[in-house]
C-alpha cells in the first residue's frame, strides 16, 4: 500500500490485493459507482495515468468543460477532468468518489441529520440524481441515485 500525487497535485492510494481482493460489489446501492480525479492541469495528469497505469482516455470535452473517461481494454474505470475557472483557487486538485444510494434526497438529509454537510444540493443529471457532501469529519463525496440489482463479482 501506498499513498502518492500525480504531478497535478492530486493525492491517491495504490493497494496491491492480497487476501482482500477489494470492492466486489459494484454500480449499486451503497457501493462505490465512480472515481474521478480533478485537477488544475489536465493534460498533465492524463499523460500521467497513461504512462503510470496504462490508462487510455475518451475525451468527452466540448467548449463548457475539458473531461475524459479513463479506459482499461476499452472499458471506462474512472474520470478526469479540468477543474473550471469558476473553482476556488483554495480548492485543491483531488480524487472524487461517488457512492450509490436508492434516494439521493433521503442520503442528502441523512448526512446533515448526521453531522454532515450539503456542498451541492440534489440535481438531476444525465447519470442520475446527484449531490456533493461532506461527512461529519469534512471528508468529502458523491451520491449519486441508482437502482440496479448488487452483482457480486468473483474473486479472481
Amino acid at each position: 500500500m501506498a499513498v502518492a500525487a500525480d504531478p497535478a497535485g492530486a493525492a491517491f492510494g495504490l493497494w496491491q490485493a492480497g487476501g482482500h481482493i477489494g470492492a466486489r460489489l459494484t454500480d449499486a446501492p451503497s457501493s462505490v459507482l465512480w472515481n474521478e480525479c480533478m485537477v488544475r492541469d489536465f493534460d498533465t495528469a492524463r499523460d500521467f495515468y497513461a504512462a503510470v497505469f496504462g490508462y487510455g482516455f475518451d475525451d468527452m470535452s466540448d467548449d463548457q468543460y475539458t473531461y475524459a473517461t479513463m479506459l482499461v481494454d476499452g472499458r471506462p474505470v474512472g474520470g478526469l477532468g479540468l477543474l473550471p475557472d469558476d473553482v476556488p483557487a483554495d480548492v485543491p486538485p483531488h480524487w472524487m468518489v461517488y457512492f450509490g444510494v436508492p434516494d439521493t434526497d433521503a442520503a442528502v438529509a441523512e448526512v446533515d441529520r448526521l453531522g454532515g454537510r450539503v456542498l451541492a444540493d440534489p440535481t438531476d443529471t444525465p447519470y442520475g440524481r446527484y449531490s456533493m457532501v461532506n461527512d461529519n469529519q469534512g471528508v468529502s463525496f458523491s451520491l449519486l441515485s441508482v437502482t440496479a440489482e448488487p452483482e457480486l463479482t468473483a474473486a479472481t
